[in-house]
């Protein structure tokens, strides 16, 4: 069934739209593509064409009434063909751009197509020409990637520091060098000494006294 009503649109759409079926815009846009030799074409371009059509046509006429109301100061007067080609001619001239005369092109093609292509080399595999020449010749360069900038005197800036700076930097330092010496000595003062054992030969006489004297006991 889909395949069917698929066939059936295909061929409404070779045989062209039925005039009787299209208003009158459509009716003369079917002419004007008639005129210009353009017998098949898709019912679906009288739609796009017809949408052009009358959004150009507002556009034209939205113009020509604020050019008239400039014209007059008055806000319902009438347009005239004053107002319409001043309208036509700036929608023409703001909105469209115009192609190049044809004798320019024919210029530029004839000084592209007087320079001879170039040598394609002759190396076994595909024959391309110079990879400059080819579009797969990337058109791009890496830079390579830049070392740290190492630290400088003056911080992260590229500062550089003052005398005073300097002055004051190398005076922070040595203060802070004497706050290290007084608390290394205040450190070394307050050390408190620790009693040494009794010597083996001192002890041994005081034991055999005492295992001499529970001996007398006895």
């Amino acid at each position: 069934m889909a395949s069917a009503d698929k066939r059936q649109v295909k061929r409404k759409r070779e045989d062209g739209p039925n005039l009787a079926d299209l208003p009158r815009a459509g009716r003369e846009i079917v002419a004007i593509l008639t005129d210009m030799g353009v017998t098949k074409f898709d019912p679906r371009v009288i739609s796009q064409l017809l949408e052009f059509y009358y959004r150009y046509v507002h556009d034209v006429l939205d113009d020509a009434q604020r050019f008239a109301e400039h014209r007059t100061s008055n806000a319902e007067a009438p347009l005239n063909k004053d107002d319409l080609r001043l309208a036509v001619s700036t929608r023409v001239e703001c909105s469209y751009s115009a192609p190049p005369p044809r004798e320019l092109l024919l210029e530029i093609a004839s000084k592209k197509n007087a320079v001879p292509l170039p040598a394609i080399p002759d190396k076994p595999g595909v024959r391309l020409p110079p990879e400059r020449e080819c579009l797969t010749n990337p058109n791009y360069v890496v830079l390579p990637s830049r070392a740290a900038p190492a630290a400088r005197e003056g911080g992260p800036w590229d500062i550089p520091a003052s005398d005073a700076t300097l002055v004051a930097r190398k005076a922070a330092e040595q203060a802070k060098l004497k706050r290290r010496q007084r608390r290394a000595m205040a450190a070394a003062a307050t050390v408190v000494p620790v009693p040494l054992a009794a010597p083996a030969e001192m002890v041994m006489p005081t034991q055999s006294k005492a295992a001499a004297a529970a001996d007398d006991y006895d």
